[in-house]
């Protein structure tokens, strides 16, 4: 009895603790990580994961996994309905596998994927607004015990403490990247461009380290609007913000700059390394048409001007000014080639 009371004190306590606490930040994996740990506080056991819903293909995925296998499933998916935490998805309702070698739902892929032996699991989904965002899932209670109900209420507590606080980290989140994301391409806008380059070349600066910058100006674009109409136009520049993305890769940084122009900032990198990566990005645009998803056939090429520090610039205005300076004298001389900023 007295250990019962004390138990629960400890839970109220806990669960006094994660509100507090979720209530403090709005890190969509500090809130993570924060709930996995009161997770393992509360039900101790072999392996403990969250898993996400994608709302684009509709998977499950692992976004924080602990215990002996965890980095092995981390952003593994699952679909809605596979295995166990696919089926308290898909039904919405929490389950107690007490053993996974009698359970229909019980998918294998995993433990085959990492050597891991599941034998039990409870797992309830993280409901918000009425909404699926989620699924926690706890595997092998420690001490061959069996799951208990209790310990799927306590659970079912915790995540209802947990889900508002995810949710709302995840809108946060999502404001976050919308506001320094491009509408029409995806790519980074031009307003995260000017404050990611601040950063990186004050990084650069404090390190020693280059920084090249390299800027994307798309030739006959006119000619694609007056052909085909800006609404094709706009999906062209879609297409270009395609291949350019298949190319860089962080911390490099892409961004659509505005209009037809791109730039891409390279922390680390010196003329060198981005005269290739202009060349293969501008080899990349010239070679096959545009929109021919939409029936149509256009070829677009770049005017591709380049400026590094400490080579050819010291600043950000500098880095700018060389790479357009650059650029116009490219568009000048033919178009489509790529040339270094004169120091």
């Amino acid at each position: 009895m007295l250990g019962d009371l004390k138990q629960r004190i400890r839970e109220l306590s806990t669960f006094n603790t994660i509100a507090k606490t979720l209530n403090s930040t709005l890190n969509l994996k500090e809130v993570l990580d924060i709930v996995m740990g009161k997770v393992k506080e509360l039900i101790k056991a072999e392996a403990w994961s969250i898993l996400m819903l994608d709302e684009k293909t509709n998977e499950l995925v692992f976004e924080v996994a602990t215990g002996e296998k965890g980095q092995q499933v981390k952003e593994m998916r699952l679909g809605m309905g596979q295995g166990v935490a696919g089926w308290v998805a898909q039904n919405q309702r929490p389950v107690i596998v007490p053993d996974t070698a009698q359970d229909q739902r019980f998918f294998k892929g995993l433990d085959q994927k990492t050597g891991f032996r599941t034998r039990s699991i409870i797992a309830t989904p993280l409901m918000s607004r009425g909404r699926l965002i989620g699924v926690v899932e706890i595997i092998n209670k420690l001490g061959d015990a069996s799951f208990e109900q209790k310990d799927l209420d306590l659970l079912q507590t915790l995540t209802d403490h947990a889900a508002i606080a995810i949710e709302n980290a995840r809108l946060y989140e999502k404001a976050r990247r919308l506001a320094i994301t491009d509408d029409l391409t995806g790519l980074y806008n031009s307003r995260h461009c000017d404050m990611f380059l601040k950063k990186a070349l004050d990084e650069a600066v404090k390190k020693g380290q280059p920084l090249s910058l390299i800027f994307i100006d798309l030739d006959h674009m006119k000619e694609v609007d007056d052909t085909y109409g800006h609404l094709m136009g706009g999906h062209a520049l879609k297409e270009v913000a395609d291949r350019i993305a298949g190319e860089v890769s962080p911390p490099d940084m892409a961004s659509r700059y505005g209009g037809d122009e791109y730039v891409i900032v390279l922390p680390g990198k010196d003329s060198r390394q981005a005269i290739e990566l202009a060349e293969t990005i501008r080899r990349k645009i010239e070679a096959q048409p545009f929109l021919t998803g939409h029936k149509l056939s256009c070829r677009i090429t770049a005017s591709i001007g380049i400026a590094n520090y400490p080579e050819q610039a010291g600043s950000t205005d500098e880095l700018f000014s060389k790479a357009d300076q650059a650029m116009y004298q490219v568009k000048e001389s033919g178009k489509n080639r790529i040339k270094l900023s004169d120091k």
